[in-house]
């Protein structure tokens, strides 16, 4: 009988302890507009390899505009054919990037690659996303 009173006797303090109301703030990410980072300009441009098989690398400038240093920027960059189908996406990340700095980032897609002839240059779409951390 001892040992279930202090079982429970146990038990009540440390559920008291969860109960007692402290609570740490916890970090919470802020929000960023995207809209604030923004690729500024990007190129594309025809290559071959030395074993004279072709290649795009495409290739661009993106700012940060949104107030903070963003840790890890990433790119997509979403390649469709001449009916506006989607084919596929190639990804560049863009690290530690200072409020109101920019920063080059580039794609390379090969012709070994399927379908790289039934892709619009015309139509690659772009999709920022970034890191939960913001500094």
């Amino acid at each position: 009988m001892k040992k279930q009173i202090i079982i429970l006797l146990a038990f009540l303090i440390i559920s008291a302890g969860f109960l007692s109301g402290c609570e740490q703030k916890k970090n919470q990410p802020q929000k960023i507009d995207l809209t604030k980072i923004e690729i500024v300009n990007y190129s594309i441009e025809t290559r071959t390899d030395w074993l004279g098989e072709e290649y795009k690398k495409v290739y661009g400038y993106l700012v940060n505009n949104a107030g903070k240093k963003i840790e890890r920027i990433e790119i997509e960059a979403k390649f469709y054919d001449s009916n506006s189908s989607y084919i596929c996406s190639r990804y560049a990340y863009i690290f530690d990037l200072a409020n109101k700095n920019t920063d080059d980032f580039q794609f390379i897609y090969h012709s070994a690659n399927d379908y790289y002839y039934r892709v619009d240059w015309n139509n690659i779409q772009f999709d920022i996303n970034i890191s939960e951390h913001i500094t």
